[in-house]
């Protein structure tokens, strides 16, 4: 599944997660400043950073079949003009990794569900600003 906004903006945001719950969460807080795509699944993560390594991704560590966002985020810092590719790990807070695990793992920030909405717009403002 991939939702776009038709609205020509300037940043895009990649949304990697497998809640719809989630996604629609994040596309309706952030669809008015940013073009919003929905990935569902790794493989088509990867493919779809290959192509728009602008995006900031935010990427689920749990993604429940297939690969983790933990393997995402290789597979994505693996491809040489995705390097400096923006990625923030989302997950919920009862995760048992700390949250400079993520840093340390080639994220660039993380965020824990459920996600506040300030926290969100300040990280990528500060992501973006780079």
């Amino acid at each position: 599944m991939e939702a776009t906004t038709t609205e020509k903006k300037e940043h895009c945001v990649l949304i990697v997660e497998d809640d719809l719950m989630t996604c629609f969460y994040l596309k309706h807080a952030l669809a008015p400043k940013y073009n919003v795509h929905i990935i569902n699944t790794a493989q088509e993560a990867v493919e779809y950073a290959e192509r728009y390594c602008e995006c900031v991704m935010l990427i689920d560590i749990n993604l429940g079949m297939g690969k983790t966002g933990m393997e995402i985020v290789s597979d994505v810092r693996s491809v040489e003009h995705c390097k400096n590719t923006k990625i923030v790990a989302i997950t919920h807070e009862n995760v048992t990794a700390p949250p400079h695990q993520f840093l340390q793992q080639g994220f660039d920030a993380f965020l824990p569900k459920p996600i506040k909405l300030a926290n969100l717009h300040t990280t990528l403002k500060e992501l973006i600003k780079d």
